[in-house]
């Protein structure tokens, strides 16, 4: 039996930014058939969500990256994130391995 899956990885945890839209999404289902109509009704729901993106998430991004003390601060923020990436990493290598 196959299985059909979806995985979503967002990077918005590196800037805090809740509610922003950036990141990956990953679906994998076991024929192109089902594919195909997962991804029509994707394409349907990222539409309505991505017509509009908001702007005020790249100006919180420039003005860290751009000020030299919340630049800082968000180095320290990032090293403390490799403790989820990792985590992250292992969860993906028990879950394939067992597939």
């Amino acid at each position: 039996m196959l299985l059909s899956f979806l995985y979503n990885h967002s990077i918005l945890l590196y800037f805090i930014l809740t509610g922003e839209r950036a990141g990956a999404f990953t679906l994998v289902c076991p024929s192109k058939e089902e594919a195909d109509r997962v991804m029509s009704q994707m394409k349907i729901i990222i539409r309505a969500m991505y017509s509009s993106p908001p702007i005020h998430g790249a100006r919180i991004v420039d003005r860290v990256l751009n000020t030299p003390e919340l630049r800082n601060v968000w180095y320290v923020f990032l090293s403390y994130s490799i403790i989820v990436c990792c985590f992250d990493e292992c969860f993906k290598y028990y879950f394939f391995s067992y597939l």
